[in-house]
């Protein structure tokens, strides 16, 4: 029976796929708590744009380069990467119905 290795490109768009899911996954958690400050979640929305969708998207592209070669943790750092781009796509058209409260007209701020 022969040993089957893993490429170190499949291993690194798995575990890229892994914690861009673990962060887009929490990042909603910690912001739903309510205990951060609006200057704490503006930080948190940009550590969602700068480290998940470039981690989505190296495990994507990885994924197809291992996916050519066989190994199968590529395949799976490709499917991780694909369902982090779609919830993040998700989160976005979210983010912008609460937003502009489904009118079309942005919130009024309080005066």
């Amino acid at each position: 029976m022969e040993e089957k290795t893993h490429t170190t490109i499949g291993k690194v768009s798995f575990i890229l796929g892994i914690i861009s899911l673990l962060l887009i996954i929490l990042i909603p958690i910690i912001a739903a708590a309510g205990k951060l400050t609006p200057d704490a979640m503006i930080v948190l929305s940009y550590f969602e744009y700068l480290i998940v969708l470039p981690g989505a998207t190296i495990a994507i592209i990885l994924g197809f380069m291992a996916r050519k070669q066989g190994d199968k943790y590529g395949v799976i750092g490709l499917v991780l990467g694909l369902v982090i781009i779609i919830l993040f796509i998700i989160s976005i058209v979210i983010s912008g119905i609460i937003y502009f409260d489904v009118s079309g007209v942005p919130p009024k701020p309080p005066t």
